[in-house]
């Protein structure tokens, strides 16, 4: 019995050691692989920063080709190559020509304000109204309750434009096309608002005798561009148009236009009667100018007073008439060649 015992007792001190022996050495082989695992995640961040530090001196190395150019660590990189950044050959730049910055405009007519620019990439074009510092747009934006200003670009061109439709008198003045470079850069234009009129000499009214000719000159000045055609009217009925009359038949009747700066028209009407009187008028078309009216009274002879009258009158507008076509004619001539000696180059 006590044989027994003593096997059993040696059996469990023998199964305690055993599982003891096996505790150690799990217990060694952890810790053994926690040290092997921290050890190689200190190489693998060892090996890490020793790859940034290779990268940053690739980069620096590779930055090194551009002389001058201060390399920013951390920073995103650029869109396009940064030694347009710091060069100023490859800055934006205004290529406007100078008789495009002068413009003049018609009273109530349309026109655009033509800004070109050279080597612009992502910067945006501005329009500023300099009497006020009123901006009126910035790139597609506008910036103005005044929906007669429009801006306008066409892609891949070098040119943007200021719309200005409904020209008013108030809106005479600098404005400046504006770059969003560091600093800004700006070009002023100057708008000029002019009123057209029209003018028919001898006004407003006149005297012939039956049988002469009826002589009507029509003076259209302060134009931005000279009227396509110059209608004249007689009671509203058109009876030619520059060198044009609507009846051919009728040969008494003669328009001629001389279209300039200041654009000169004519109606001769030879053979006159008495259903020749009436009111005429000069129209020019596009319509830059009210009409100028004008009334023809032809006289029988009836009254010796009124054809007394008459004749003086006539005479002196004849001559009155003839002064101021040559005096007109010779402005127009001079304004015509001084535009074609500027426009030209004459005098570069």
């Amino acid at each position: 019995m006590l044989i027994q015992l003593f096997n059993s007792i040696n059996y469990l001190c023998l199964l305690y050691s055993t599982l003891s022996m096996i505790m150690v050495n799990s217990r060694g082989q952890v810790i053994q692989q926690a040290q092997q695992y921290q050890s190689n995640q200190q190489q693998l961040n060892q090996f890490s920063q020793q790859s940034d530090s290779d990268g940053i001196n690739q980069i620096e190395r590779n930055e090194r080709q551009f002389p001058g150019i201060e390399v920013l660590q951390g920073s995103e990189p650029p869109s396009r190559p940064i030694v347009h950044w710091t060069n100023p050959l490859y800055k934006p730049y205004f290529d406007t020509l100078p008789e495009d910055r002068n413009v003049t405009a018609q009273l109530g007519k349309s026109t655009f304000l033509k800004c070109r620019i050279k080597q612009i990439t992502d910067e945006t074009v501005s329009w500023v109204r300099q009497k006020d510092l009123h901006i009126i747009s910035a790139g597609p934006y506008i910036y103005t309750s005044d929906q007669r200003f429009e801006p306008k670009h066409v892609e891949n061109t070098d040119e943007w434009y200021l719309h200005i439709k409904y020209i008013q008198t108030e809106d005479t003045g600098t404005y400046e096309c504006q770059i969003s470079t560091e600093p800004k850069k700006s070009l002023p234009f100057y708008l000029s608002v002019i009123e057209a009129k029209s003018e028919i000499l001898g006004g407003p009214s006149t005297y012939y005798q039956s049988k002469d000719t009826i002589n009507l000159t029509c003076i259209i000045n302060q134009t931005a561009s000279p009227p396509m055609f110059v209608y004249w009217f007689k009671d509203n009925q058109v009876l030619g148009f520059q060198s044009q009359t609507v009846n051919p038949s009728d040969s008494r009747v003669k328009v001629s236009t001389i279209k300039g700066p200041i654009t000169i028209s004519t109606l001769e009407i030879h053979n006159s009667r008495s259903s020749d009187s009436g009111n005429y008028s000069c129209r020019p078309v596009p319509q830059y100018a009210d009409p100028a009216n004008i009334t023809v009274n032809v006289l029988n002879g009836d009254n010796p007073a009124a054809m007394q009258h008459s004749n003086h009158f006539y005479k002196s507008n004849q001559q009155f008439n003839q002064h101021t076509l040559l005096m007109v004619g010779l402005i127009s001539s001079s304004c015509t060649w001084w535009y074609w000696i500027t426009f030209h180059g004459v005098f570069s």
